[in-house]
């Protein structure tokens, strides 16, 4: 099932690549694959684009990265 998820965020992102909620979902997908540089490098544009989010933040936190805000 994550196989899918991933492809219809990353559709989502081609479309739209200024989607912080998408880049977030990705992230979180990453994560759970264990795939720790792309699931933070996509947390980390989520913020960019939309500071306010918390959920990158918090994956951000999860997985261990320095000077992260919560």
């Amino acid at each position: 099932m994550p196989g899918a998820v991933q492809r219809r965020v990353g559709k989502s992102i081609e479309r739209d690549g200024k989607k912080a909620p998408a880049f977030s979902a990705r992230g979180m997908i990453y994560e759970k694959l264990g795939d720790k540089e792309k699931a933070i490098a996509d947390f980390r544009r989520a913020i960019a684009i939309e500071p306010a989010l918390k959920e990158p933040a918090d994956g951000l936190v999860r997985l261990g990265v320095k000077g992260t805000r919560r």
